[in-house]
């Protein structure tokens, strides 16, 4: 029996050692192939990343051969737009300065076109003066031959023609009666004239500018009566351009103005020797006044 167990146990042994045996060659054989596939993984690795790393390497080469050109077509580039903001910088100073040259052209061509205006203005009260003066010699000469006298008439018209053209008044004298014209105004928009006979009153726009005179009232008081004329809404004098605003009835000669209205309250804007018109602006300002003086 003793022997008998021995004979299992050596039994037994020798198969845990043959088993443990197989067992770790079986191990040993794995992991030298486990081994062999890193090793061999491992130099693939490598010899990709070389691969790789040389691929990089050439085309970082040839994007530096690329590069050159183009850094070089870069800096050229560069150096145009200096020359370019150089060349509009020393531009803009030229027209500054052209600007402000033109600038001062103007003003000093404006200064001389208000005061030729003004002269003109000034010579054209000096014309209407002659005229009316021509007309009333004639009124005179028509008078006189109708009548058979000549008394008066040429010391008359003498004087009248050294007064008017002396101060500045537009003056008519003849041997029946004296008429004595005087204005005086504050901007562009004036009284031009007014006719003696009550006729007529014409405004003017002696600027350079377009004026609406929407607003605008005329106004003449003769005996305690008041005439009023209110321009229309919407109406504009042009630079240079009058106005005549007529009494109701009368005809005017439409060749003498630009435009043409009509006083419908009454057929006279009214005469008394000696009367005043005035303009007022659409703010209740005067800013003409006209007076016609009878001797």
């Amino acid at each position: 029996m003793h022997q008998l167990s021995r004979d299992i146990k050596l039994e037994y042994e020798q198969s845990h050692r043959i088993v443990r045996e197989g067992v770790t060659t079986q191990y040993h054989q794995k992991l030298d192939e486990l081994r062999r596939m890193a090793e061999a993984k491992s130099s693939d690795e490598a010899n990709f990343r070389k691969d790789q790393i040389a691929k990089m390497e050439n085309m970082i080469g040839d994007l530096r051969m690329k590069f050159g050109p183009l850094e070089d077509r870069n800096r050229m580039l560069e150096d145009e737009y200096r020359q370019l903001q150089n060349a509009m910088k020393n531009d803009e100073d030229r027209y500054e300065a052209e600007k402000r040259r033109r600038q001062d052209e103007y003003k000093n061509a404006l200064a001389n076109y208000q005061r030729l205006l003004s002269e003109q203005g000034s010579m054209s009260e000096v014309t209407l003066l002659e005229l009316e003066i021509y007309r009333k010699m004639i009124e005179c000469e028509e008078k006189r031959w109708a009548s058979g006298t000549g008394t008066g008439v040429g010391s008359g018209v003498g004087s009248g023609v050294g007064s008017g053209l002396g101060s500045g008044l537009s003056t008519v004298q003849q041997s029946y009666s004296q008429i004595t014209k005087h204005r005086t105004y504050t901007g562009d928009v004036r009284i031009k004239d007014c006719d003696e006979n009550g006729k007529f009153v014409i405004v003017e726009n002696a600027g350079y500018s377009e004026q609406r005179l929407s607003g605008y009232r005329i106004r003449r008081s003769i005996a305690g009566q008041e005439r009023t004329f209110t321009f229309p809404s919407l109406f504009t004098l042009g630079p240079g351009q009058t106005v005549q605003i007529s009494a109701r009835g009368y005809s005017p000669i439409r060749r003498e103005c630009n435009h043409y209205l009509t006083f419908e309250d009454d057929s006279t804007w009214g005469t008394n020797g000696t009367f005043v018109t005035r303009l007022y602006n659409n703010q209740g300002m005067e800013v003409s006044q006209f007076e016609v003086r009878g001797v």
